[in-house]
């Protein structure tokens, strides 16, 4: 939930109050679990790195190399047009994420 607001918002315009009741929690209890906003977003990225990663790892282990491609496309065509997904992509959109996209497009 977190990661569609900062998506949606972009770091800046996300508020607390946003994101507390976007993940059904209040701030009291954000603050205990991950001390700040900016550490929420740290993490928050860090998830949609790690699954996205996840779904490349699962085509690369497909011992036939276009039926796994062909896998990875079906998933992220169906998850980008999916309406609950937010346009766009959150690693080039987001401006605090600028040291990951130099690192992916190496």
């Amino acid at each position: 939930m977190a990661v569609e607001q900062f998506w949606l918002k972009g770091y800046d315009k996300t508020t607390v109050a946003t994101l507390t009741e976007a993940m059904g929690i209040t701030a009291p209890s954000l603050y205990a679990a991950f001390g700040n906003k900016e550490q929420l977003f740290v993490e928050a990225a860090e998830s949609y790195g790690s699954r996205t990663l996840e779904q490349v790892d699962a085509a690369l282990s497909d011992p036939n190399a276009t039926d796994g491609i062909a896998a990875l496309m079906r998933s992220a065509a169906a998850q980008h047009t999916d309406p609950a997904t937010p346009p766009g992509s959150f690693v080039l959109t987001e401006r605090r994420l600028v040291a990951r996209r130099k690192i992916l497009c190496k």
